[in-house]
């Protein structure tokens, strides 16, 4: 069972017969501040128990929860980027105990398109990639800064493209209308992780404040993306518990896949990532009569191509609804500021088994024509010297499937965490596959060194009629599916805007 770390300010006199019965540890020899054990004391309960409100009765912590007092850091006028703290983490997480990390601090560094990567975020992506470590990661508080000289951008380490970032929103779930919290420091982030943050989570507002829970069982009133990220945190550490199968890609994977879309997702994805992240995911492994959950966990080596067969019966006429999710973890390349990410995995929708991409005779004026090869139309154009391709046609999900470098980075095929919804109408699904490809660079230039990558998708197919037997029409006749069984300053903590915090 992995253990989840929680580096911050540490836990008021932990009591083992308390609220906080778990272990904490001192990494910082400074003597501990007030406010940095109410900062860490309320970040830790957030993990520990979610969005807790007064007068609930706390919940079991989902897995054992490890407190590290690493603030207040030793005094070093020459550390200006807190890098003593971040070579704590490291060697903290050398030991591999650790597979679910919450950084609610960080240095006051906004993320820069032009600049090499800070050192906390290219050597925390390495740690990631390299330990399988899933870091969910406060985004900062900084959304009402400057945006010409991009103050208001997420702070550093919430930048990492292999992580989980979580900006803040102003109510949660299920209440609406929600937006985001204004304080919330806002995308894009860098090339290789532009949805920058990935989500947002209730961090509390002028209004309506986060119940930060003291030891003795009462609540601080205080707002800011340090408690809306510990709250996605102690999401994920209950799904972990929930799944058979779990690596940092398939946390990632389910993190992004049941996001609440805003109404006003487009225009303000790089305030709100791809949307409202859910306070649990329970009910997310409950699949209705209309829909069918199916997740893909595997890893690809370079240059190969692999493909699955989506679950939809081939009786099944629609019209149908997807969700795709697509999450890997990349090797990096802290000197490439553009160009950091060094896996790509391309995803290709190929909705229909006998729909084929037909080209005309050389010379012929025709253009070329999508045709059904069972059909009378296809036998036609054979006998008058058209081709048909290899392969069934694809659906464009969201950019062109061109292999050209300068493309796939510019139409944003670099990122690590990749989500797509299609609708698709009655009659255009048939026998469904989804591929991935894994195409590699270094330094701008393509790469065919041997390496493996894991990844994880997560697909949803719906159907919109409610007719009620998709879910049945699936398990009967994809027999090898198994449903889930339920079981540029000094490092400040990402905390509130009120009077009680700095």
């Amino acid at each position: 069972m992995t253990t989840v770390a929680v580096f911050d300010g540490g836990v008021h006199t932990p009591d083992s017969s308390g609220l906080f019965p778990i272990p904490v540890l001192d990494l910082t020899p400074e003597e501990a501040e007030a406010d940095a054990l109410d900062h860490g004391t309320g970040v830790t309960g957030a993990v520990m128990y979610g969005l807790l409100k007064s007068g609930e009765q706390a919940p079991q912590p989902p897995l054992p929860v490890e407190s590290f007092r690493i603030m207040p850091p030793p005094y070093d006028p020459g550390d200006l980027d807190g890098y003593w703290v971040l070579d704590q983490i490291k060697e903290t997480l050398a030991e591999d105990r650790h597979k679910l990390v919450n950084l609610s601090l960080g240095p006051t560094l906004a993320v820069e398109d032009d600049m090499e990567p800070n050192r906390w975020t290219a050597e925390l992506d390495h740690l990631a990639w390299e330990r399988d470590i899933v870091f969910v990661v406060a985004a900062g508080n900084y959304g009402n800064e400057d945006q010409a000289t991009g103050l208001h951008r997420v702070q550093v380490p919430a930048d990492m493209a292999n992580a989980v970032s979580v900006g803040a929103c102003d109510v949660p779930a299920p209440d609406r209308p929600w937006a985001r919290a204004p304080y919330s420091s806002m995308g894009p982030g860098r090339p290789g992780s532009r949805t920058q943050p990935l989500g947002v989570q209730f961090g509390g507002v002028d209004g309506r404040l986060f119940d930060v829970l003291r030891v003795d069982g009462s609540f601080l009133e205080a707002s800011g993306t340090s408690f809306s990220a510990p709250v996605v945190t102690h999401a994920l550490a209950d799904l972990t518990t929930r799944l058979p199968r779990v690596n940092s890609s398939v946390l990632r994977a389910f993190a992004v896949h049941f996001t609440e879309r805003h109404r006003a997702y487009k225009a303000r994805r790089d305030e709100l990532g791809f949307g409202r992240l859910p306070l649990s995911f329970a009910d997310a492994l409950d699949c209705t009569p209309d829909e069918v959950h199916v997740l893909f966990v595997d890893q690809i080596a370079r240059g190969d191509t692999l493909g699955y067969q989506l679950p939809l019966p081939r009786s099944f006429p629609g019209p149908v609804k997807m969700s795709i999710t697509l999450a890997y973890a990349s090797p990096v390349e802290p000197t490439q500021p553009t160009e950091y990410t060094s896996a790509s995995l391309e995803l290709t929708l190929r909705p229909n088994r006998n729909m084929f991409r037909f080209s005309p005779p050389s010379g012929s004026s025709d253009k070329p024509r999508t045709v059904d090869l069972t059909s009378t139309d296809a036998r036609t154009l054979l006998v008058s010297g058209w081709t048909s391709g290899q392969e069934p046609v694809t659906k464009t999900l969201s950019s062109s499937a061109s292999l050209n470098e300068a493309d796939l980075r510019d139409a944003g095929k670099w990122e690590t965490l990749r989500h797509h919804r299609v609708n698709f109408p009655a009659g255009e699904v048939d026998d469904a596959r989804i591929e991935v490809r894994y195409v590699a660079r270094r330094a701008g230039a393509l790469d065919g060194s041997p390496t493996e990558v894991p990844f994880a998708i997560l697909v949803t197919v719906g159907d919109p009629t409610t007719s009620g037997t998709l879910y049945d029409e699936v398990t009967t006749q994809f027999a090898a599916l198994r449903p889930v069984q339920r079981v540029a300053g000094r490092v400040r903590l990402r905390g509130s805007r009120s009077s009680a915090w700095y």
